[in-house]
């Protein structure tokens, strides 16, 4: 089980499959013969001079000379696989600068006033992309800390860029405040129930069929950039549905998002206000 993972992974990080199964070998057993190391690993005796010398090439192995038959060994994985990731992030870098150029030079604006996003992947770089954009504020309102942590590299940039974060929430950890404090200010709404929620918002609305309709705090969070667009992002569901978000590109949609998250806001602090005083 432990070797599927190693060879999982190191196809992730580039190596074929033969590849990952010669290096890991050579790990394990140490200096060895290129018959040795195909008896070991499953691969074919045909294809493991190749195998061998595609990872010498890689700075993953090195042959050890004036050894008959030539024996071969392992690079420490403390050096070989921080080897790979640089060349994976040099590679990244330089596809993600030329792509932005072409992107620049198409100078087409796309046009969707509303996306559907399914898969946590999907929802990440979207939302990434658009809080690392963001001019002026950014405000997420979200029961859950998940939503944080998908956006922390977006955050920093935007922090960087003197945008203004706020974070409404119901009752995160002590932990992740801590460790989100530095990129935004927080509005903890002190674990104010679904319940409360639902009901304030029946008040605003004026409708009593919201809690019909499936309206969950709990399952909705929102990410609003610059009050001209958000993302309401839903969370998976025991019926095996995957997360899914609905990304509103429409400044007046938004400008109405805002507005009732605005009422609903200070209808609570009124509740929670009252409360006090009582």
């Amino acid at each position: 089980m432990i070797d599927d993972v190693v060879i999982a992974d190191l196809n992730r990080l580039g190596l074929h499959r033969n590849e990952a199964k010669v290096y890991r070998t050579l790990v394990r057993i140490g200096r060895s013969t290129a018959r040795r190391v195909s008896d070991e690993s499953g691969v074919p005796r045909s294809k493991v001079y190749d195998t061998l010398s595609a990872l010498e090439k890689r700075g993953m192995i090195h042959r050890i000379h004036g050894t008959s038959p030539v024996q071969f060994m392992a690079h420490s994985p403390s050096f070989a696989i921080p080897l790979l990731l640089e060349k994976i992030e040099a590679a990244g870098r330089s596809a993600q600068l030329i792509l932005e150029r072409i992107e620049r030079e198409r100078e087409i604006q796309a046009d969707e006033q509303i996306i559907v996003l399914e898969g946590e992947e999907q929802i990440k770089v979207a939302m990434r992309r658009e809080v690392s954009l963001a001019k002026r504020e950014v405000i997420i309102v979200t029961y859950d800390e998940r939503v944080l942590f998908m956006l922390r590299p977006a955050l920093a940039k935007a922090k960087a860029q003197n945008v203004e974060i706020k974070l409404i929430t119901m009752g995160i950890s002590r932990e992740v405040s801590d460790e989100f404090r530095h990129y935004l200010t927080i509005q903890d709404l002190h674990g104010l129930s679904s319940k409360v929620l639902i009901d304030r918002m029946k008040k605003i609305l004026n409708d009593e069929r919201l809690d019909m309709v499936g309206w969950d705090p709990n399952q909705i969070s929102i990410v609003v950039i610059d009050n001209n667009q958000s993302f309401a992002i839903f969370k998976a569901t025991p019926q095996g549905r995957h997360p899914w978000a609905l990304h509103v590109r429409n400044p007046l949609i938004v400008i109405f998002q805002v507005q009732v998250m605005t009422a609903l806001m200070e209808s609570i602090q009124n509740l929670i206000e009252s409360s006090v005083v009582g």
